[in-house]
């Protein structure tokens, strides 16, 4: 009778479920326990793999079998979704060989709570893991040698190593603290987004197969590129990068339809060979002589908002010149206009021959001021909020507030159009119009 009663209990523990502590899972994460609280996965086994069943630990210790079958990876397919509530340990565990994506992101809709631990060392056919909006600090990838994607985006890594996962491919690590990225000898990243982690420096020398990298927000003062020759998208804005050199990133060209994004930096010179064809360098430090021009149609460029270093004032005199007229452009040189403002509670433009005079570009001053700006715009780069190029703030003494006679000055000066064009040096010969001499507007009546 005792043999007959030990069998039936077997038999229903195979219909109910079963204890296997020692058992060793293939992936298991840890999420708190809250009564009642639903938390949901998707799970997709091999390539190749017949679509089965899995089993599951939901924190008890009892290993129950998945309700549906579970599709197999494809990465446009769709993996397979399961339910539950955990208890007990909060301890999760999935048992089935060939486990080939998991996905745990946060579901605000049906859970709350966050994954604080993943353990995949024992997932060697792991392709694709995607774990993001979590509370994950650490995750061991050494014993997954297939792994091609990861997303851990809004988690609390601080390290990330991928150099035993030679097939990695696209990595998302936004808002972690990682500071430092290890991949194989030969990698073959395609994407990487690290926006939002502490780096400071970047090196992508060593990264052939880069396709498209974001860096925004990174803390970078340095960033070292190498023969990329396939990076098409690139994304280092709100950094603190001082010069950038993108002469052998030849994949960013307007062939191939590049893309560079740097705005907010503190970017005073750009290297390039062929330009991309999208390029977006707002709120830099950029003197005006130093902005690329537009030159052809296809080309989409913002660049407003510079924030360019003046020398101090000497004896209430500003020296421009070097910004006075633009060169190497294609249709010629171009004259700049200045305008000259007094910040306060409301700047106010001050008035040319009044409040200062200007010579080629050398603005004097014939009184004190506490702070001034001299805003720079040309044709070739047509104002776009005031205008492309900004001084920082300065402040002017001058020795009296009474303003030295002026001298004549009897070398001709040459006069343009609004457009650029030379106009020769005698504006009484010229229709009536506005226009520009001695980086200062005439009219001609």
């Amino acid at each position: 009778m005792k043999k007959i009663c030990m069998t039936a209990l077997l038999a229903m523990a195979a219909l109910t479920g079963a204890t296997a502590q020692d058992e060793k899972p293939t992936v298991s994460f840890k999420i708190p326990v809250a009564e009642g609280k639903t938390k949901s996965f998707a799970v997709a086994l091999k390539p190749g793999a017949a679509p089965a069943k899995i089993r599951i630990d939901w924190g008890d210790g009892n290993i129950v079998e998945s309700d549906v079958e579970i599709a197999v990876y494809d990465i446009y397919g769709v993996p397979t979704s399961l339910q539950g509530k955990p208890v007990g340990t909060g301890v999760v565990r999935l048992f089935g060989p060939d486990i080939a994506s998991l996905d745990i992101t946060l579901n605000a809709k049906l859970d709350e709570e966050k994954v604080t631990e993943i353990d995949v060392t024992n997932a060697p056919e792991l392709i694709d893991l995607t774990a993001a909006s979590n509370d994950i600090a650490a995750v061991d990838f050494s014993r997954n040698p297939r792994l091609e994607r990861v997303s851990l985006t809004n988690n609390r890594l601080t390290q990330a190593d991928f150099s035993a996962n030679p097939d990695i491919l696209r990595i998302e690590l936004i808002n972690n603290s990682v500071s430092t990225i290890a991949l194989p000898d030969e990698p073959k990243v395609e994407y990487l987004q690290l926006n939002g982690n502490p780096l400071g420096r970047l090196d992508i020398s060593g990264m052939p197969k880069l396709k498209s990298l974001y860096a925004v927000g990174c803390g970078l003062t340095e960033f070292v590129s190498g023969d990329n020759t396939e990076l098409k998208t690139l994304s280092l804005s709100k950094n603190s990068l001082t010069a950038l050199d993108i002469t052998r990133l030849t994949g960013l060209g307007l062939s191939n339809k590049g893309s560079l994004s740097a705005t907010d930096n503190k970017l005073t010179e750009l290297k390039w060979s062929e330009f991309p064809r999208t390029v977006n360098i707002d709120r830099n430090c950029f003197a005006l002589d130093k902005l690329p021009v537009p030159e052809n149609t296809p080309y989409k460029y913002t660049y407003g908002g510079q924030t360019v270093a003046v020398p101090a004032t000497v004896d209430g005199q500003l020296d421009l010149s070097a910004q006075a007229t633009l060169t190497g452009l294609a249709d010629g040189p171009q004259p700049t206009s200045f305008t000259v403002v007094a910040m306060g509670d409301e700047p106010a433009e001050l008035a040319e021959g009044t409040d200062y005079t200007i010579d080629n570009g050398v603005i004097t001053f014939s009184r004190a001021f506490d702070s001034v700006v001299v805003r720079m715009s040309t044709q070739a780069f047509p104002a776009t909020v005031a205008a492309p190029a900004v001084t920082t703030p300065f402040g002017v003494a001058v020795a009296t507030a009474i303003c030295k006679p002026a001298v004549a000055d009897a070398t001709p000066r040459e006069v343009f159009s609004l457009q650029g064009v030379p106009m020769g040096s005698e504006p009484a010969r010229l229709p009536k119009g506005i226009y520009i001499s001695n980086g200062k507007k005439i009219v001609v009546k």
